[in-house]
């Protein structure tokens, strides 16, 4: 069982020894170090390490933002390396998800996510917005709810999904088709409503 540490920078000037020696004090066997800048989201290194973690390892960060940039994302990685038997914890923030901790933080990122559903939809419905644009933004904001709680879903089983609550395709199509799902999650993307996929 390995204890895998990771921090990111956002320039070679920026002091990283007390990050690093926060890991080596945590008992990090191996540290993983990235340049990388909040507009610049890819992570290479992480990827490569989270791909490299097997069951009953942790990977340890020093800060939250290395990893995710939104709400909905963090809950996508963390659900993610629980399937896979893989602990993650964080520094500076009170998230562990080894044994129970683990289901209670996951449970309640997934509350919190169906809360902010919840009230981006009754913001659309204050709004004065034409009937038609509503109904376009609120499939939008279930389409990344659905995505958000069940990462990995195929288009298919989104659309299954939809239908199932009720949201049937747009100008009365009778079936939601892979690439209208598709086409839909580019648009919740565009406009903010969905940050990852």
């Amino acid at each position: 069982m390995n204890l895998t540490g990771y921090t990111c920078v956002a320039s070679e000037g920026e002091d990283i020894a007390p990050r690093l020696d926060a890991l080596r004090s945590a008992g990090c066997t191996e540290i993983i170090l990235e340049y990388a800048t909040v507009r610049t989201r890819a992570r290479p290194k992480l990827a490569s390490a989270i791909s490299h973690l097997r069951r009953g390892d942790t990977l340890l960060v020093t800060d939250l933002d290395c990893v995710a940039w939104s709400l909905p994302q963090l809950f996508k990685l963390l659900t993610s390396l629980r399937e896979r038997g893989i602990v993650f914890r964080a520094l500076e923030s009170p998230i562990d998800t080894s044994g129970r901790n683990g289901r209670v933080i996951l449970d309640t990122l997934r509350a919190i996510l169906s809360f902010n559903d919840a009230l981006g939809r009754a913001r659309i419905r204050q709004a004065p917005l034409p009937a038609s644009t509503t109904r376009r933004i609120e499939v939008m904001e279930v389409a990344a709810g659905i995505v958000a709680r069940q990462p990995g879903m195929t288009l298919r089983e989104i659309a299954s999904e939809l239908k199932r609550l009720g949201y049937g395709p747009p100008k009365g199509g009778m079936e939601w088709t892979p690439s209208a799902i598709k086409l839909l999650l580019d648009r919740a993307k565009v406009t903010g409503i969905l940050t990852e996929r």
